[in-house]
């Protein structure tokens, strides 16, 4: 059986609540809106909420296979800096060799400290675990969107050499071109 989609649906109604046409307003002629079948959803289709929460699924589903084939083609350095940066409110043009933490003991000597390069490095390896578990679950839905066979055709570069100059005799070249530019049009004729 088929049955409308639920924007078809959407349509309609709004077209419906729009009122009569402007033909109906000249004397004579009526427009009227004429319904066929049986009122009521037909048996066994799925009502309107329902194949909009599947329409939804199927778009959040869209987002999540782009989000992972973007993740699955990052640089990690690069989104390690930035989400670094994001989290500590720095530039992602920060010095690396930005403190952003330090570990102080009892006495107040500084015995550790922990720079912008050393976490970027850190989270680094994350993103590089993460960018080979994305490449490896987006790859089958990316392999049914390639081309089965890529068409490639020849192309021949024709490369012309001029290897020597016969003087025909002529004169200059530039005085036996023709004209080819159009006359302008007088001021009197526009």
């Amino acid at each position: 059986m088929v049955t409308k989609s639920a924007a078809k649906r959407v349509a309609e109604a709004a077209l419906l609540r729009l009122g009569p046409a402007q033909l109906s307003m000249l004397p004579g002629s009526a427009a009227t809106v004429t319904y066929t079948g049986r009122s009521g959803r037909p048996k066994g289709r799925k009502n309107n909420a329902t194949l909009i929460a599947e329409a939804q699924l199927d778009v959040w589903g869209e987002k999540l296979l782009r989000e992972g084939a973007r993740l699955g083609l990052i640089d990690p350095i690069v989104e390690a800096r930035r989400r670094v940066a994001e989290i500590y409110l720095l530039d992602e043009n920060a010095n690396p060799n930005t403190v952003l933490h330090r570990e102080v003991d009892k006495d107040g000597n500084v015995y550790q400290e922990v720079t912008l390069a050393e976490l970027v490095l850190e989270v680094s390896k994350h993103f590089d675990g993460l960018k080979a578990t994305e490449r490896k679950n987006a790859l089958p839905f990316v392999r049914q969107k390639m081309a089965q066979s890529i068409d490639i055709t020849e192309k021949h570069i024709v490369e012309i050499r001029q290897v020597r100059m016969d003087d025909d005799g002529l004169g200059d070249a530039a005085t036996r071109a023709k004209n080819i530019t159009p006359p302008k049009p007088d001021k009197e004729t526009m």
